[in-house]
């Protein structure tokens, strides 16, 4: 039996302390770590893209670039534009690319403005729900995953940015054709590129109709 002059417990009053202040600390942690951009409107769930046509790039077969909105008027664009004539780039290799961010009006100006007459036209579709973070890193990704004149071109990489964004309908850049070859299985299976002036007139789903620069 314990003795009966030893003095009573008293509740712990620091617990509710030690809560309040925890609290605190987690509320500070979440607002220091969102992005500036993400609280002031950047990277919304409702975007748009554009695709821009240059119809004499390639020699005729045409030329294409990109863009996506983020907020009402911010949007990152660009284009892979010229690999020094090579038909194939390693990884890492200099694929032409460049991107830039900016309002729609610098988005307009920069492609009408890069050569006389390059780009002429261009289409957009309004997309809910898209994803723009993801979409940006596919800009990086896009730059430097090498260049292939038949399957990893400027029309496949602003199709891949897209479809990051979240655009999850458009057709592929390229067709596969069989090749018969003579050993097993004696066909092989190879990619035909759509032409960027083909695929921007009449392949692109749900985007509004041509407009010039």
């Amino acid at each position: 039996m314990m003795p009966a002059n030893l003095p009573r417990q008293r509740p712990i009053r620091a617990l509710p302390l030690l809560a309040a202040v925890l609290v605190s600390l987690v509320a500070t942690l979440l607002v220091h770590s969102t992005p500036a951009h993400a609280s002031s409107g950047l990277f919304s769930a409702s975007g748009r893209v554009c695709m821009f046509k240059a119809p004499s790039g390639a020699f005729g077969a045409g030329h294409v670039g990109w863009a996506f909105r983020v907020d009402s008027d911010a949007w990152y664009f660009g284009a892979t534009e010229d690999t020094g004539g090579k038909p194939n780039v390693p990884p890492g290799g200099d694929t032409g690319s460049w991107s830039a961010f900016g309002s729609f009006d610098r988005v307009t100006a920069e492609f009408r403005n890069h050569g006389a007459n390059y780009y002429r036209q261009y289409r957009c579709r309004d997309w809910a729900g898209s994803d723009a973070r993801r979409a940006r890193s596919a800009i990086d990704v896009q730059a430097h995953n090498g260049y292939n004149l038949l399957a990893n071109n400027c029309l496949d990489k602003s199709i891949a940015i897209f479809r990051a964004f979240g655009i999850n309908d458009l057709p592929d850049g390229h067709a596969w054709r069989p090749v018969p070859i003579p050993f097993p299985p004696f066909v092989r299976m190879v990619p035909v590129p759509r032409p960027p002036n083909y695929y921007f007139d009449h392949m692109l789903p749900g985007f509004e109709g041509a407009q010039n620069l």
